[in-house]
């Protein structure tokens, strides 16, 4: 339980590194969540939507116009068409 903790610890500290010392931090935080996500499951509708579910509500509390704001998940979410996904489902294996 420890070691779940202190990965956690890590990837907050990261997060916050992200969003606090870079200038529009969190919209590139934002759109590699979109990567990391999309890489997972190769669908740009679920990375959109999860991710903007997310993301756009804190953006507008930090500041955000709506159009940046909807317009970096909106590109992000294109992230996840260009992976195969790691679920196995993918037509194109065994081929």
């Amino acid at each position: 339980m420890g070691k779940v903790r202190r990965q956690g610890e890590i990837a907050e500290g990261g997060y916050a590194v992200a969003v606090g010392r870079l200038r529009g931090g969190l919209a590139y935080a934002t759109v590699v969540g979109c990567a990391g996500f999309g890489a997972l499951t190769s669908s740009s509708i679920a990375t959109a939507s999860l991710i903007g579910k997310v993301a756009v509500p804190e953006m507008r509390a930090r500041g955000y116009s709506p159009a940046l704001s909807t317009g970096v998940v909106a590109a992000g979410g294109t992230l996840g068409a260009l992976g195969e996904g790691t679920g196995g489902g993918s037509p194109a294996r065994g081929r």
